[in-house]
């Protein structure tokens, strides 16, 4: 099972429909508000989406406890946006104020199993990651880092919003384990 995990601080909201949706339906998963999510189904699913949410929509950052099983996880995690931040927050990163809203070039910094090569995304956020010593960058764009991974774990950020222009990047995803 692929588990998509809706971040947005209502349930039922227009953003499940808006970030949620569009991810479960290109990898065929589940979708979970975050305050339902429970151990029972992180250990059934084989991958995990942490989905993005609306600009101002970031109540999930205060509620980063529920989080902690990201730290002990060993299966693959992918955190869009909101969720790339709450991945970070689990280990130990700041955020910093990076304000991007539309279509921006990522550049790829490194080898990776999810973009080879430069590519356009589109972004609505207003922060991302400042990397520390358990992050390892894999592209960045003028205003922050847009990819990484946590070092020697499956558990992916990502700023953008591949639901958006990027669904390759959902599938690539799919591939890692």
């Amino acid at each position: 099972m692929i588990l998509v995990v809706d971040m947005s601080a209502r349930e039922g909201s227009l953003a499940r429909e808006e970030y949620a949706r569009p991810i479960a339906e290109s990898v065929g998963g589940e979708i979970v508000h975050y305050r339902q999510l429970t151990a029972p189904m992180v250990a059934e699913a084989s991958h995990i989406v942490l989905c993005g949410t609306p600009l101002r929509d970031n109540v999930v950052l205060d509620d980063i406890k529920r989080f902690a099983w990201l730290a002990r996880i060993e299966k693959p995690v992918l955190g869009i946006c909101v969720g790339a931040e709450v991945i970070g927050q689990v280990f130990g990163c700041e955020l910093e104020s990076a304000k991007e809203i539309g279509v921006v070039k990522v550049r790829v910094e490194a080898t990776n199993p999810l973009a080879d090569e430069d590519f356009e995304a589109y972004c609505v956020h207003s922060q991302a990651v400042v990397p520390n010593d358990q992050v390892e960058v894999f592209a960045r764009s003028d205003a922050c880092v847009q990819m990484f991974r946590i070092v020697r774990r499956p558990v992916w950020g990502i700023q953008f919003h591949p639901e958006v222009r990027n669904l390759q990047i959902l599938q690539a995803f799919l591939h890692i384990s």
